[in-house]
């Protein structure tokens, strides 16, 4: 179905609508902390999209598409990063949600890799580049599950008070289908890429001689489940800091900052990045 298709058979759902209500979960959130945590810390808009990277490095993935639109002004723009690490089911949401909490503090090998994260709040940067977060998952047990954070409610509330700890915001958990995520992905930016990449298992070819070792460090030897797990992160409603996202100064920090070679490989709208440190000679 292409986005004409789908126009004319009616309304069709987008990725932070699709599924049905499965249960809930509160959220506390203190308004003040938000605003100065993420606009002070992260008010550079590619320094805030890298911590969803890093998400993706911390899930055990070796492969990460990002699908940004090329307009980023437009109201129905959206930044997507889908990877196929371990995932989350229901309780790894609510972690994921569970604000300065984090299993990664005491266990800082995840999935057999170092982990970037550790405090439970990087996700909070997204707060300067998007109206809404959704997280769309397949863990492990098999289920899609969906979560939307609407940062917009989070600003409606802290205009009444410009320091205050929201705990009575709730999140949705929906559980949705193979066929509702083939029809959100049909109207989005990159979605038939996304679906592809879905339907196929997100294998990816890491063989590259080239890229095939990390500057002769060892291989983290993966312990991810593998069961085609996967999470795409949408970031939609895009703010004035979101907007002003630069794609190739983005490309330029990934590709300084991550790992690269044998342990991930990322994919920027169709483009391979590599690391930049590759152009360096080895020392030692």
């Amino acid at each position: 179905m292409n986005k004409i298709d789908a126009k004319m058979n009616g309304p069709v759902p987008s990725l932070e609508t699709i599924g049905h209500l499965a249960s809930t979960m509160k959220v506390e959130l203190s308004t003040r902390f938000l605003e100065h945590f993420s606009e002070q810390l992260y008010s550079s808009p590619q320094k805030a999209f890298e911590e969803l990277i890093s998400n993706s490095w911390d899930a055990g993935a070796d492969f990460v598409d990002v699908r940004i639109s090329p307009q980023l002004s437009n109201p129905d723009a959206t930044m997507c990063i889908l990877d196929n690490g371990a995932s989350m089911d229901e309780d790894g949401l609510r972690d994921l949600w569970h604000i300065a909490f984090s299993p990664k503090r005491d266990n800082p090998i995840q999935h057999g890799r170092s982990v970037v994260g550790k405090f439970g709040i990087g996700k909070l940067a997204t707060y300067v580049l998007a109206s809404r977060l959704t997280f769309i998952c397949k863990a492990s047990d098999g289920k899609i599950r969906r979560v939307t954070m609407d940062y917009g409610n989070i600003d409606r509330q802290k205009g009444l008070k410009a320091d205050r700890l929201i705990s009575d915001l709730e999140l949705e958990i929906f559980e949705a289908t193979d066929a509702d995520v083939k029809l959100a992905l049909a109207v989005a930016e990159g979605g038939e890429v996304l679906l592809d990449l879905i339907s196929n298992g997100l294998k990816v070819d890491l063989s590259d001689a080239d890229q095939a070792s990390e500057f002769g460090g060892v291989k983290a030897e993966l312990t991810r489940p593998k069961k085609d797990t996967w999470t795409l992160v949408v970031l939609s409603g895009l703010k004035p800091t979101g907007q002003a996202l630069k794609l190739h100064v983005l490309r330029r920090m990934l590709e300084a900052a991550l790992p690269f070679g044998s342990e991930m490989l990322i994919r920027v709208n169709g483009s391979r990045l590599f690391s930049s440190k590759t152009d360096f000679p080895v020392v030692k």
